[in-house]
């Protein structure tokens, strides 16, 4: 339901900002209505993702649907990143054309209004995430396209106000450091996805207390070898495990079954 929210809201400002673009041609207002174009379907991405991460494991899938998350995410962080290129582009158009515009009290409204909504968005976001938004892979993906788009409005306003002054170019400037922020957050994002799209190893600090966890189980006597990986944003381990030569074969599967649970009971860990 969040979600689908946040994609009502950014069509309302994205209907807003295409209107005041038409209006005074501001290189500002046309870089936020390419953002809010980008809200909408990171938007819809994430939600669609977040779906399909939910399914449970099935034949075609035996780990899961997890990874869907942060595909969705990186997915995110390739439009920014275009997106980013073509307002850079389009505003050194304007500075090398010296086309400026002029200082309608319709881009300073828009801008409000966006920043103040996004303002609130945040705060939701980090009240249902408990002020923990990195847990969730979605969550966190609009966590930061909500907070780029507050900067972008700040800065924004300060294009605005240059221009008000009578500096037309200020328009295009902040524009370029707009989408020079931006195409830096999308670069962020995508590679802080990536670990969990090609399988990547957790932390030396999470592999030795999950080595904690195994060796503490009754009946291990060492812990050989223990491998983990990233199926989305949990974990699937694989580990192998010394136990005492005297015991039968039913007592040491039983340890196993005991090192799987023990794994497994941790909120980091999808299969062991």
């Amino acid at each position: 339901v969040l979600l689908y929210s946040f994609v009502l809201l950014n069509t309302a400002v994205l209907a807003a900002a295409v209107w005041v673009y038409a209006l005074t041609s501001s290189q500002i207002v046309l870089a936020q209505a390419a953002d809010s174009f980008l809200d909408v379907g990171a938007n819809l991405v994430i939600a669609y993702a977040a779906r399909v991460a939910r399914r449970p494991a099935d034949r075609d899938h035996l780990y899961g649907h997890q990874r869907a998350e942060p595909i969705g995410a990186l997915i995110v962080a390739v439009i920014t990143c275009v997106v980013a290129i073509q307002v850079f582009a389009s505003a050194i158009l304007s500075l090398v054309a010296q086309s400026y515009p002029e200082a309608d009290v319709a881009i300073a409204a828009i801008l409000g209004a966006k920043g103040g909504l996004k303002l609130i968005l945040i705060v939701v976001i980090l009240f249902v995430t408990s002020f923990r938004p990195k847990e969730n892979i979605a969550l966190y993906a609009l966590f930061v396209d909500t907070r780029n788009d507050i900067v972008a409005c700040i800065a924004s306003l300060g294009g605005f106000a240059l221009t008000k002054a009578g500096y037309g170019w200020g328009d295009a400037m902040f524009a370029i450091m707009l989408s020079i922020y931006v195409f830096y957050n999308g670069l962020d994002l995508g590679n802080d996805n990536l670990i969990y799209i090609m399988g990547g190893a957790p932390s030396d600090v999470v592999m030795d207390e999950l080595r904690d966890i195994v060796g503490n189980v009754a009946g291990v006597t060492s812990v050989w070898r223990i491998r983990a990986q990233f199926t989305g944003q949990d974990l699937q381990v694989d580990v192998s495990i010394v136990v005492p030569s005297d015991i039968l074969a039913r007592e040491a599967h039983d340890v196993s079954v005991k090192v799987q649970r023990a794994l497994e009971a941790d909120d980091r860990v999808a299969v062991a």
